[in-house]
């Protein structure tokens, strides 16, 4: 798999793009709490929206380097969540569509 394709299987097509697009607002809405008002719990909500995958990643960053693991480190795993599984969504995508394009109308 070369990158253009890696790339078009994670952007390029309606279905990452469309859950790249409520990943990223809610990004932008945790951002704009965290900047005007009281953030509470609204933080959870990207982790919750790149689940399972952050969690793994997150997982992950504990058994390296336990609890000195940095805060940077909650931004960067859902964003890394998110980028994984729209690159599924994608090859999901592009499978279904491609065994769609191969099916033959029935004979009648």
């Amino acid at each position: 798999m070369n990158v253009r394709a890696l790339v078009r299987m994670t952007f390029c097509n309606a279905a990452s793009a469309l859950y790249l697009g409520i990943v990223a607002a809610a990004f932008v809405f945790e951002l704009a709490v965290v900047l005007f008002g009281d953030p509470g719990i609204v933080g959870v909500w990207p982790v919750l929206l790149t689940a399972p995958t952050s969690l793994v990643v997150v997982g992950a960053a504990g058994a390296v380097w336990g609890t000195g693991a940095s805060a940077w480190f909650l931004f960067v795993a859902p964003v890394v969540g998110a980028l994984v599984q729209s690159f599924a969504l994608g090859a999901l995508w592009s499978a279904l569509r491609g065994r769609r394009g191969r099916m033959r109308p029935a004979q009648g």
